[in-house]
């Protein structure tokens, strides 16, 4: 994500990437630079807010019990995202399980793109876009407040 970023908008951003995996963050910070952490994103206290939130294959993995329990934590980590972002949030998730030859494992979990376009359109914000050029497996919503 940093590198599309930087391409984009060139080097004069404020970028501040987390994740959970220790290995993630040690290989961001050796190829990047130090503005890293390693911390679960809805508990991190942060310092300010930021003008755009990305959430990049943070909800592929099928870490849940119920398919309930995966569309709160989608549901309450775009909640926390609304608050840190000031101009917009975008975020993707799995929506397809397969297309032509490729199948996903039963460790990734699919959500239901109607019903997370619907809850992202009750939140307020000016333009809700959902977009699916980047792989046929994969939905991203654009949330502009």
């Amino acid at each position: 994500l940093y590198d599309f970023l930087v391409g984009r908008l060139g080097t004069n951003i404020t970028y501040l990437g987390i994740d959970i995996q220790e290995q993630a963050i040690r290989q961001a910070r050796e190829q990047y630079g130090p503005f890293f952490i390693r911390d679960n994103f809805t508990d991190h206290k942060f310092s300010g807010t930021f003008d755009i939130c990305f959430a990049s294959g943070i909800f592929n993995a099928n870490v849940f019990d119920t398919s309930e329990r995966a569309y709160r934590f989608l549901f309450e980590t775009m909640e926390h995202m609304l608050t840190l972002a000031t101009k917009a949030i975008v975020f993707n998730f799995l929506s397809a399980k397969e297309h032509e030859t490729i199948l996903l494992s039963s460790d990734m979990i699919v959500y239901d793109k109607e019903k997370i376009l619907a809850w992202c359109k009750t939140k307020g914000c000016r333009h809700v876009e959902l977009l699916e050029v980047y792989d046929p497996l994969d939905s991203t919503v654009l949330m502009v407040k």
